[in-house]
């Protein structure tokens, strides 16, 4: 398993400096403003602080968008195993 920090409850993201750093709601991070997506959720990072935690994220009509679904489409390794499987 590569090098990440975790947020939260234990969403792991591998960006920034990522040191192996548990943060917690209210800290300082050095990611930039933005949402991030786990495959457990999402995590917003807003003035360099970690600001909030979400197990999901929906559409504008109030369905679930599966995060795996998304962080998979610019995972590499996960590409190469669902082509395998479509090729079966």
């Amino acid at each position: 398993m590569g090098t990440f920090d975790t947020y939260g409850s234990g969403l792991q993201i591998k960006a920034g400096a990522c040191m192996m750093h548990h943060y917690k709601v209210g800290e300082d991070c050095d990611l930039e403003d933005g949402i991030y997506l786990d495959y457990g959720g999402a995590i917003v990072i807003c003035e360099g602080k970690f600001i909030a935690e979400f197990p999901h994220i929906f559409t504008k009509y109030g369905n679930t968008i599966n995060c795996s679904d998304i962080v998979d489409q610019y995972n590499p390794v996960a590409q190469v195993i669902s082509n395998l499987k479509e090729t079966k």
